[in-house]
């Protein structure tokens, strides 16, 4: 499947995040928020919803991937390398689950998380026009369920990132095909053409201004 850059983009970490005097991560995780934040472009890494989707970064969390409330996962409370930027949602959903305890892994059998630092999650899910996931392998299936991935207003976020795209993809394929008309029909008047070219950069002007506000992963 062919890389969809609307969803689940790939991230990846900093290779140093702030730390003491003494190089040791500082005790309140808190600490790592906007380092966090920026490392996963301001999205859930569970659902994919974007903050500016969901009420800006007030509505998301720092989860702790690994759950902080296992003793062998207490070295890394206040270890940046296991925090994830969260919705609110899927943050209270997720809890303390972690089906591969006592293993290394963040997966046992079909049921467990997908490192959205190490994996590529659109090997997991495909998306559906209508903005649903769909598991092609495990564990999606389980996240799906467990965090409740399709809920009304997730499922909306994606069907609706969709249409915004297509709605720009026709703005640009008109104004194209305008502009094609003008430079290869020589049977023109120059009137039209200049109609035709009006035409054309208002639909382009129309397309950029959309843009701008359509489609806004930017952190603010």
């Amino acid at each position: 499947m062919a890389h969809d850059p609307l969803s689940f983009p790939p991230i990846a970490r900093r290779q140093n995040y702030l730390t003491t005097q003494r190089g040791t991560y500082y005790a309140d995780y808190q600490t790592y928020r906007q380092e966090i934040r920026e490392d996963c472009l301001g999205r859930c890494v569970y659902c994919d919803s974007h903050e500016n989707e969901t009420g800006g970064q007030e509505s998301m969390q720092l989860d702790h991937f690994r759950p902080k409330k296992y003793p062998e996962f207490d070295h890394l409370k206040n270890d940046p390398n296991n925090l994830v930027w969260a919705c609110c949602g899927c943050n209270r959903l997720k809890s303390s689950h972690w089906p591969a305890l006592g293993t290394p892994d963040t997966v046992s059998g079909v049921e467990g998380f997908i490192d959205p630092f190490q994996d590529n999650r659109r090997a997991y899910f495909d998306i559906l026009p209508n903005g649903e996931l769909q598991s092609l392998k495990p564990p999606a299936g389980y996240k799906i369920r467990l965090l409740a991935l399709n809920r009304p207003f997730k499922r909306r976020i994606r069907e609706f990132r969709q249409i915004q795209q297509s709605w720009l993809k026709q703005l640009a394929s008109e104004a194209q095909k305008i502009e094609n008309l003008v430079e290869h029909d020589k049977t023109l008047s120059s009137d039209t053409e200049r109609s035709l070219e009006d035409i054309a950069l208002r639909l382009r002007r129309m397309h950029d201004k959309l843009a701008a506000t359509f489609l806004d992963f930017s952190l603010h």
